[in-house]
């Protein structure tokens, strides 16, 4: 497919052997090497301290792991091999959101919407984490594909969007928004007066609902016989989404949401910024308007997916990690400015006018930030793979116990790299109470990178803990500012 052709590049853009400080990336590459290993999932060396249990749960969700396993089988856990691999689900994602596009526009007009979503600087540039969160949408996009298609049957069709949907809630438990919406949207179409094919409809909805039944019969099985998780790891999100006032979440993160779509709209054109200012304004006022546009003509499974997983989103008082709660639903922002620019329809519109427009659009805006990507690609990002931090996890794996355990703030990228247990530094202001804490999780070192930076690898606490308990720590290693002490004693 000619789509498939003009996304490949995906695969050697911004794609490095490097990796910055994130923990997630870790905890899946680490529960990865597990299964080959045949080891329990969670037996990663990571603690839960009991002063951060927010923090992250003690596994994450298993299906990006078990995605991951082929490629870690055959080619190692390095970077490069899983960056390239995590690209593959993108040039998947372009290509089921192109034949969602088809329903409603021309081949051009398609490919180029693909293009605006897939080529997207802070995309690409977020491809470059090793997360869960594109091979999620383009599964989860695959799901609603199957849900529509009118050329499977029914059976097979059940039993397809059944494994689809259970697998994609093992990847992302909010993939259960997915099997909400097929089921919702079956159930209205029945209810719908007037319809004329009502026993085609309640076939429908029957084969949906055994679908969604067998969905999550497969999750359990994956997750409770196959690969057994520990179960606070799935509760540890209802716990983090009952912290906040629900209303005051809502509220924060429509500000939050609504500047996180308009900034991946707003790449680097230096004195030409304000394009992109106007442009991304533009653009999220057409999302609204083609989402309303669409609904008052008809809601469909797109329409009920979108507003379910809009809603679980804006319940969770998370906001930290700018566009990735988002990527799953973008293909549908953009669908929505398309339908919307299309209802557009002045003198100077032609057939060709929209997709030359958009063109233009990716021409002016994303060109420099991508031609920044690939000038950078061969730039070691500061991460695990730097030469100071390398040279950390070799002095540990050589000079420590199997069974140390260390204060780290990133304690599941440590139990990566050097097989050793690991939690995250506690943040009470009384050290004493911090020291008490250590102790009884059995501490041996503490690392401390105590410069402030842009990944949280500084910690003013921790200063703090360092300086009031010098006495009892030996500096044993350092180099580019990460300091690895030893206890001496815990008295």
């Amino acid at each position: 497919m000619l789509v498939t052709v003009l996304l490949l590049p995906l695969l050697y853009l911004n794609v490095k052997n490097s990796h910055d400080w994130g923990d997630d990336f870790a905890a899946y590459i680490h529960q990865a090497k597990n299964m080959i290993s045949g080891i329990p999932v969670a037996k990663t060396g990571f603690i839960i301290n009991p002063d951060e249990p927010d923090r992250a749960p003690q596994a994450v969700p298993i299906g990006w792991s078990l995605l991951m396993v082929p490629s870690i089988a055959v080619f190692g856990d390095g970077i490069l091999e899983l960056e390239v691999y995590l690209s593959i689900f993108l040039v998947l994602l372009g290509v089921f959101s192109f034949m969602v596009y088809r329903n409603y526009f021309s081949f051009l007009t398609s490919v180029i919407l693909v293009f605006i979503f897939c080529y997207n600087p802070s995309l690409v540039q977020f491809k470059a984490q090793i997360l869960s969160d594109i091979p999620f949408a383009s599964l989860m996009i695959a799901g609603i594909l199957i849900y529509k298609s009118e050329k499977i049957l029914e059976l097979k069709k059940s039993l397809l969007l059944a494994f689809m949907l259970g697998f994609l809630m093992a990847v992302r438990t909010i993939g259960v928004v997915a099997i909400a919406a097929c089921v919702i949207n079956s159930l209205v179409n029945v209810l719908r007066v007037g319809d004329q094919n009502k026993e085609a409809l309640r076939k429908n909805l029957f084969f949906t609902l055994i679908s969604a039944a067998l969905a999550f019969g497969i999750y359990f099985l994956l997750v409770r016989i196959i690969f057994p998780t520990p179960t606070e790891g799935f509760a540890f999100y209802i716990n983090v989404m009952n912290k906040e006032n629900y209303l005051k979440t809502i509220q924060l993160n429509m500000e939050y949401y609504i500047v996180v779509f308009q900034n991946f709209f707003r790449p680097n054109n230096g004195d030409w910024n304000f394009i992109t200012y106007i442009v991304s304004s533009a653009l999220l006022t057409f999302s609204f308007l083609g989402f309303v546009l669409q609904v008052k003509k008809s809601v469909g499974v797109i329409e009920w997916l979108t507003i379910i997983y809009l809603i679980g989103v804006l319940f969770f008082p998370y906001r930290m990690d700018d566009i990735r709660y988002l990527i799953p639903i973008f293909p549908f922002f953009i669908l929505y400015a398309g339908i919307a620019m299309k209802s557009i329809k002045p003198f100077f519109i032609t057939k060709t006018t929209i997709p030359s427009l958009l063109l233009l659009f990716i021409l002016l805006l994303y060109v420099k930030d991508l031609k920044k990507i690939f000038r950078d690609r061969n730039e070691i990002v500061w991460g695990p793979q730097s030469a100071s931090a390398s040279a950390l996890f070799e002095y540990i794996r050589t000079n420590t116990a199997p069974n140390a355990t260390f204060v780290f703030k990133k304690p599941r990228v440590l139990c990566l790299y050097t097989g050793r247990r690991s939690f995250y530094p506690s943040i009470n202001k009384d050290s004493s109470v911090n020291d008490q804490r250590y102790l009884g999780l059995g501490a041996n070192y503490i690392i401390h990178y105590p410069v402030p930076d842009d990944v949280g690898l500084g910690n003013s606490v921790l200063d703090k803990y360092i300086t009031d308990y010098k006495q009892k720590l030996n500096l044993v290693w350092n180099k580019d500012n990460l300091f690895l002490y030893e206890y001496s004693s815990h008295e």
